[in-house]
Parts: C-alpha cells; structure tokens; sequence
C-alpha cells in the first residue's frame, strides 16, 4: 500500500452524486472485492452493501458537503506524513513530486480524537479550505481528489515527498527550487494525461500482484471503470497489441506457468555459469526454481479499490 496502509484502519470512497462509494469496516485497503463496497448517503445512512459503515465516514460525507468540486477522498495514517504531521516541518519544494503541493498543504490540530460527529467533520473540511490535502495532527491524513486516479495518485505522491524530504535532510541543509519555477514545473507535469497513464500502471501493477486474475476481471465491473470515464483506461484492443505486462516481472515470479513450461529455467546460464549446479546434481533433483517460483505467484484472489 505504499505506506497507506494500517490494518483495517483508513478509507477511500468516491461521491456518485448524492451518494458516497467506500469500503465497509472491518477490512483493509488491500483486502476490498466489489461485496465489501457500501453505498451511503451524505449523512452517513447505508443505502446499499452489507457491513458495517466506517465511524469516520463523516470525514467523507463532510468534505463533499464543502467542496463540489471534489469527487474522491482519502483518510490514511501514513508513515511519514504523519510523522511530518507531528513536526513544525513545512513542506519544501525541492524535487518534481513536490511540485503537486505547490500551493501548500492545510492543517488540522483542533483535535486527535476520532472524526465521528458532524461537527468535528465540519471543522476538518473547514481546516481543508481549498486545498488539496489537510494534515490532521496526531492522527494521519486527508487527501482530496476531482477524480479517483487523482485522489490515488497525489496520495501516493504526498507519502513519497515526506519522505524524499526525511531522507534529504539527513544530508544537509534543503535547497528548495523557487515559488516561479515550482508553478512552471506543475504546469508542465500535471496533466490529466499523465494521470490516467500512472492510474493505469497501478491497475498494471496491482494485476501483477494477482490481487485481480483475469476470470475475477471477466465476472465483475472493469476495476479501470472510474478511469474510462476520463479517458484513462485503454480498451481491450490496445491492451491486447501492447507487449505482456509480464515480461519485465519474470525474475519476481510472475511469469504464468505454462510461459515458464515452455522456456529453460530463469536460472540456468546464472546458476550453470558460476558452477553451483553440477549436472549429476540438477539430475538428481527437481529443478530449483519449480516450487519457489509458483509458490510466490500463487497470491490470494483479492481486489484494490
């Protein structure tokens, strides 16, 4: 989860207009399937899916109440950002990724406690104002999205920075880039069509991870739905002329079994080459790689959200 994730703590849920998609309680981010979403009402009321809705859902609920132009949200208690959060540290424009946070980065400190009651969601989206992320000290973060790719993605991009800053510092003195030019760098580098490209490679990726087989693709949703409705996602057409996503995770396990059937094992130039597998030995026994690699590729039947 790339630092987001927490047990079964943190939530990301997308507004459908009137109603809110987000995960039930009970489960974590990397466990979520289509049976674990929950439909609810800007106050909080299930409308649809069975479980148990998160005690924080106000968070959601409370943010898209004051901000019509958001369309995604996420809670998280990610590592650095919430050790940032627990700083007087300011965020420093010192590399690319920064630059999504040119604008600066809103702060939440009237409490610690659980967001459950309207009220003290009121106060969050408040803090928020008209930035892209709210971080809540003592407790983790709140990051907004006009849609899910971008609510993922500047997530993901927030963890990251916090921590090209933690490592940077440890170095020497901050050299961040000027207001100027972290305007022209944004400008530059984000677009939504940049987005939708990293959007689909962590669809690519979480494929990789077996989180989403291809006869669970064929019986549910597209998990790209949110994607295609902004020009994200390729079709099957351009995926099936694209070269194997495979190919490059070979060494990691990912090769399916009947591709690895059909070639000499991955490691016999290495192995054979430095001498440590001695004909009569490779004779006697198994190959080395059969149940290493097909254990790590055998990963459960699970869905990103």
């Amino acid at each position: 989860m790339q630092g987001h994730g927490d047990y079964t703590l943190g939530h990301v849920s997308v507004r459908d207009g009137d109603t809110v998609i987000m995960k039930r309680n009970g489960i974590g981010l990397e466990e979520v399937t289509d049976d674990a979403l929950l439909t609810i009402d800007l106050d909080g009321n299930r409308l649809a899916g069975n479980g148990p809705v998160h005690l924080e859902s106000v968070l959601h609920t409370s943010v898209y109440r004051a901000r019509p132009d958001v369309h995604a949200v996420v809670h998280t208690h990610p590592l650095y950002s919430t050790a940032f959060g627990a700083t007087d540290a300011k965020l420093e424009m010192i590399n690319h990724d920064a630059v999504l946070f040119y604008d600066g980065l809103a702060y939440f400190d009237k409490t610690a406690e659980l967001i459950m009651t309207p009220e003290q969601g009121e106060s969050v989206a408040a803090a928020l104002g008209q930035k892209r992320v709210v971080i809540m000290r003592g407790h983790g973060v709140l990051v907004t999205g006009k849609t899910l790719p971008w609510v993922v993605y500047t997530a993901l991009t927030l963890e990251r920075v916090l921590q090209i800053q933690s490592i940077a510092r440890s170095f020497g003195e901050l050299t961040p880039m000027s207001d100027e030019m972290a305007s022209t760098v944004y400008q530059d580098k984000y677009r939504d069509e940049f987005i939708g490209n990293y959007w689909n490679y962590l669809i690519r990726e979480v494929e990789r991870a077996g989180y989403a087989p291809d006869d669970e693709r064929a019986r549910r949703p597209s998990a790209t739905k949110d994607a295609e409705g902004v020009g994200h996602a390729p079709d099957d057409d351009e995926r099936a002329r694209r070269p194997s996503a495979t190919k490059d995770a070979e060494g990691a396990g990912y090769a399916p079994e009947d591709e690895r059937a059909r070639r000499p094992s991955a490691t016999k130039d290495a192995a054979e080459g430095a001498g440590y597998a001695p004909d009569d030995e490779r004779a006697r026994r198994p190959s080395a790689t059969n149940g290493e690699v097909e254990r790590s590729t055998r990963a459960p039947v699970r869905e990103v959200v």
